[in-house]
């Protein structure tokens, strides 16, 4: 009889902990409270990992598709809410559950009610043709010919595949990608041989470590595979156009940049490496995990940027959005670190020099690289009055010439001028002092005088130098300028020379070590800085890191 009443009540009281588990549950969040990307990432559950599956095809341009989201639920949930534009969904399921959702703008809301503690699977099927995100700066799946490129920085992931799109939850991929037998695909991650499916082949790969939504890239077209060996014989498996040659050998030199930055840095974190070259020009190039995008024409010192932020970035990824310059000043930085490496300290400084003076909207040229310049653009081949020629020379010459040997050569020009090609054979014949020093302000200038178009009434704002510190980024148009890449490698620069590089790399690799497959803030940053060197940095910090003018160019060892 005892025993009867114990369990009965033991029951009454499971019973009472189950009704008010599900009185406190909650939808999750519809946004991570990014300050610049609100409604990025969703709140109330922690995805482990994204089984992506799809079938490309080549005459539509749509895709047939299955994403797969393994989860653990960080609260009791009613509702949660994947990033997600475009596509119809034809089914979705939570733990084989056929579920209820609904959708407005990039929100898919998702009603099943899961409790905290607990892995769950939600499947979402969809097809069509994938959507460009207008609100990242490069926008996801871009459709090119026959072909299709994969830049998703930063929130152009939810335009292809359901996920929580921000880089605070990051987590393991695969990818199976079935296109037809005359195409390959060439993604990030440790790939496995195509199977063969009729008419088509199917394309696998898998990302063994955590990573951001952002980093996750397919690409389709023509490729063929390169294979290299890096330090302590890392496999670097490359896709490069049929016919790509590397004339800039930037790609023969991976391994020994991968081994350079390992020294510097530490350990490769991954377990395969290597790039793709999409067949094109595409102006930018972005750090997918394992394996970056690039065009052909990628230079050496972007492969160096590009795979620096597989340490920074990849293997350690912001907190927040505001934070990119723990991304992208690192990777300037290291482009720095590359150019010392290869032509020495003179090289070094002068990249400083020149990069400390165009975050003023400075350019400094000696006379014969700006007639370089000039000839080998694609100036317009028009004529110009003898006082718009000397307009242009003034313009161009005004900061290292005499007004007098200006004139000089103006006043020798027949009735009919000078057309705008002869511009450098005009420049060779008058002395210069030192170097040409040009503003921004000026290029638009120029152009205004050869088009008889006058400047716009703002110009002279809008050309000005947007000064801020790398760490105090306010906008989405503000994570991508020169303050964050530029300001921002020169900040490590300074800090290397305060420092010393004995105590300035153990920086660099004990943050890497310590923060590894995790999220990250300035604050994280700094704080190491101070404990690794025991040495009050707050004002270096607050001057390089946040104050809107820049410190003075002998912190940076030159005058």
């Amino acid at each position: 009889m005892a025993k009867r009443s114990l369990f009965i009540l033991m029951c009454i009281f499971s019973l009472t902990i189950g009704i008010t588990s599900a009185q406190d549950a909650q939808p999750g969040a519809d946004g991570v409270g990014d300050k610049l990307y609100p409604l990025s990432g969703n709140g109330g559950y922690d995805v482990q990992q994204y089984d992506l599956q799809l079938m490309w095809d080549n005459k539509t341009g749509a895709i047939d598709a299955q994403t797969t989201i393994k989860s653990i639920a960080t609260q009791d949930l009613s509702a949660f809410n994947l990033d997600f534009i475009g596509f119809d969904i034809t089914k979705l399921t939570v733990d084989g559950k056929d579920t209820k959702f609904s959708r407005k703008d990039s929100e898919l809301t998702v009603d099943a009610a899961v409790t905290k503690g607990k892995t769950f699977e939600t499947v979402v099927a969809y097809n069509g043709n994938p959507s460009q995100v207008k609100d990242s700066l490069t926008t996801g799946w871009i459709a090119v010919k026959d072909s299709v490129i994969v830049i998703s920085e930063p929130v152009g992931a939810q335009g292809w595949f359901p996920s929580n799109d921000h880089p605070s939850d990051k987590a393991l991929f695969t990818y199976e990608v079935t296109v037809p037998k005359a195409y390959q695909v060439a993604a990030n991650g440790l790939p496995d041989k195509p199977v063969e499916n009729g008419d088509n082949n199917t394309y696998k790969f898998a990302i063994n470590k955590p990573m951001a939504t952002y980093l996750a890239t397919i690409n389709i077209g023509k490729f063929k595979t390169v294979e290299q060996t890096g330090p302590d014989g890392l496999p670097i498996v490359n896709y490069f156009p049929p016919d790509f040659t590397d004339p800039e050998k930037a790609f023969t030199r991976q391994p020994e940049i991968l081994s350079f930055l390992s020294e510097k840095f530490g350990p490769y974190p991954f377990d395969v490496s290597g790039g793709i070259v999409v067949n094109q020009q595409i102006g930018v190039a972005l750090e997918a995990q394992t394996r970056p995008i690039y065009g052909t024409d990628a230079s050496e010192l972007v492969v160096a940027h590009e795979l620096s932020h597989q340490w920074f970035g990849d293997n350690v990824s912001v907190a927040t959005w505001d934070q990119i310059w723990l991304n992208e000043g690192f990777a300037t930085f290291a482009e720095l670190l590359w150019i010392e490496h290869i032509n020495g300290k003179n090289a070094l400084d002068h990249t400083i020099q020149r990069r400390y003076d165009e975050l003023q909207g400075l350019y400094r040229f000696s006379k014969d690289d700006l007639i370089s310049s000039l000839e080998s653009g694609q100036l317009p081949d028009v004529q110009l009055t003898p006082e718009k020629v000397g307009q242009l020379l003034h313009l161009l010459m005004d900061s290292a010439a005499t007004k007098a040997d200006i004139d000089a050569v103006v006043a020798k020009l027949p009735k009919d001028g000078a057309k705008v090609t002869q511009l450098g054979a005009l420049m060779k014949s008058i002395p210069v002092q030192g170097q040409i020093v040009l503003k921004t302000i000026d290029f638009y200038k120029f152009n205004s005088i050869i088009t008889g178009e006058p400047l716009a009434a703002d110009a002279e704002q809008k050309t000005a130098p947007n000064l801020h510190g790398p760490a105090d980024v306010e906008s989405g148009d503000m994570m991508f300028d020169g303050s964050v890449y530029q300001r921002g490698g020169l900040a490590l620069q300074a800090l290397r020379l305060k420092l010393g590089d004995d105590t300035f790399f153990k920086l660099l690799q004990t943050y890497v070590s310590q923060y590894a497959g995790k999220n990250v803030t300035t604050t994280d940053f700094t704080s190491l800085a101070e404990k690794i060197s025991g040495q009050d940095l707050k004002d270096f910090f607050q001057r390089w890191l946040y104050d809107k003018p820049l410190p003075p160019i002998t912190e940076l060892g030159l005058s």
